[in-house]
């Protein structure tokens, strides 16, 4: 091989990493993107009654952040190959983190499809507002842990100060900020819930 063979041989693998980057970005961007359209979207509806083309929208949305995990794990797996050459002893915690946060935004993906949408389709013609407080406190849970989720992978995938970390402080941080997401979206669910559903307080002075 001479060395203007070996010059442009780098120089193609160099493009293939790039290559595999900017389509681990992209669907990141996707994904963070159509979370947060969605999440905006639903918060300034909250008293909207929820109707067939609301629904359609969100099952779209989800299509595509089910769409943008799936180029996000392969992807991922082209560049844990090529950091790592798939030896375990070079995983460091913080890819581990990466891999399980993945993993837990996939599992929360299938969950949402399963549990979800259909609620949601079932409640067709009545706003969030007034739907029954377990369904209310399902609907937190999941966008808690949605928002958990892609919250830490963007942060994974741009602040340096995790990668020295040890894995005691990575699961405190993640652990934490997935538990913090999720109980807290449930208890302002809850709070939210019993101020709509208070019963009136009786008129003194008319007494």
């Amino acid at each position: 091989m001479t060395f203007v063979d070996m010059i442009q041989s780098e120089t193609a693998y160099n493009l293939g990493v790039d290559f595999v980057r900017i389509l681990h970005l992209a669907a990141m961007a996707v994904a963070l993107g159509s979370i947060a359209a969605t999440h905006t979207s639903t918060l300034k509806s909250l008293s909207n009654p929820l109707d067939r083309a609301k629904i359609g929208q969100l099952e779209m949305i989800h299509h595509m952040v089910k769409a943008a995990l799936a180029v996000l794990w392969l992807s991922g797996i082209g560049l844990i190959g090529i950091r790592t050459g798939f030896q375990l002893e070079n995983f460091s915690p913080k890819l581990w983190t990466k891999v399980a946060v993945v993993a837990m935004l996939t599992i929360t993906a299938f969950a949402i499809q399963v549990r979800v949408l259909p609620l949601l389709n079932a409640s067709i013609g009545r706003s969030i507002r007034d739907l029954e407080l377990g369904t209310k406190l399902r609907l937190a849970f999941f966008v808690g842990l949605s928002a958990a989720g892609w919250g830490s992978a963007m942060m994974l995938g741009a602040v340096r100060i995790f990668k020295p970390m040890p894995w005691t402080d990575l699961i405190a941080i993640f652990g934490g900020l997935h538990f913090t997401a999720v109980v807290g979206l449930m208890l302002a669910a809850w709070v939210l819930h019993r101020i709509r559903f208070a019963p009136a307080r009786p008129n003194l002075a008319a007494a």
